[in-house]
């Protein structure tokens, strides 16, 4: 019976209509609620496929089975109809119903599941990525640290007043790294200004000014990016870098000419021993962060290459903005 054929021969069955519908309705809400709730994470999500197979089938029988007896049964207390007729329409309505609202459980829950799995990856992601930085930042500091203030240590009495620019130096890199390492992005301006201060100190270990050409093509102005993002591939020059080498040994482009665009460039010369570490790990811990962290933050928009051919070391990445 149906709300049309109601109206149709207007009897005043109007109540009794809107009760046996709020019935089926209810069974539906449980049908979906038991596979959602139960059926599909307790058997299905966790591969047991046998048992999620063998619970389905007998759970179909027997939820059909209550659903028709049940709906029958009340239409009889309503004087609806007069005897039972489990295994003719009302079977069939119960089979399509519950069908119905297993798959709709079944798809509620694996599209919640899998929306609650994907935040849960993209948490952990930027955790992962949060980490990684906290890596790199205590990577950076003892090894740069120990070496640096031995040169400021070695220019305090043969030339302070180099000795009293690297402190100036050093102080900018300290404020940087406790400053902007917990940003997700600075202005490119800021990371220019260390990676300036940091080659400088580096010369100044080395000795020679003119070891490094660092160029700056464009203008970096409103380009920002997540904090210490280049300075591994500059590291890695310094750190594998050979020394004795026709200048400059070191040669660095950031080119950002289009402001939808980042070219950053880096170059050297690799010693014999360098050469061969580079060959079975190039770039170590310190690049295989930072392209974590680029998968991470600039999937499909970034292109990295790194070439290592006959004592050239040349690392080129390209990002994309947009």
């Amino acid at each position: 019976m149906n709300f049309s054929s109601l109206i149709t021969y207007d009897r005043p069955y109007l109540y009794e209509w809107i009760i046996t519908h709020t019935y089926k309705m209810i069974l539906e809400i449980i049908d979906f609620y038991i596979v959602y709730s139960f059926i599909i994470p307790r058997f299905f999500i966790k591969r047991s496929n046998r048992k999620f197979f063998l619970i389905t089938f007998f759970y179909l029988i027997f939820y059909s089975f209550i659903f028709a007896f049940s709906l029958n049964y009340l239409e009889i207390i309503l004087h609806l109809i007069d005897n039972y007729q489990l295994f003719t329409s009302y079977y069939l309505v119960a089979i399509y119903s519950i069908l119905l609202y297993f798959f709709l459980g079944g798809f509620f829950r694996l599209a919640m599941d899998g929306y609650i799995n994907q935040q849960q990856k993209t948490l952990l992601e930027k955790q992962n990525v949060k980490s990684e930085l906290s890596l790199l930042k205590s990577q950076i500091n003892p090894h740069f640290l120990f070496n640096t203030l031995n040169t400021i240590h070695s220019f305090v009495k043969r030339d302070p007043d180099k000795a009293a620019h690297s402190i100036i130096k050093l102080s900018g890199i300290m404020r940087f790294i406790l400053s902007n390492t917990n940003h997700e992005k600075i202005p490119l301006d800021k990371e220019i200004n260390y990676l300036d201060d940091y080659i400088t100190l580096e010369t100044f270990r080395l000795g020679n000014p003119d070891f490094v050409s660092f160029i700056v093509k464009g203008h970096p102005d409103d380009i920002s990016i997540p904090p210490m993002l280049l300075i591994p591939f500059v590291e890695n020059a310094f750190k594998h870098g050979e020394i004795k080498t026709p200048l400059p040994g070191i040669k660095i482009i950031l080119d950002v000419t289009n402001p939808k665009l980042i070219n950053f460039t880096v170059e050297n010369v690799v010693s014999a021993i360098g050469n061969q570490n580079n060959v079975q790990n190039p770039g170590g811990i310190g690049l295989e962060n930072v392209m974590r962290r680029l998968q991470l933050i600039y999937p499909d928009k970034y292109h990295l290459t790194i070439t290592n051919k006959d004592k050239q070391f040349i690392v080129h990445l390209s990002i994309n903005l947009l």
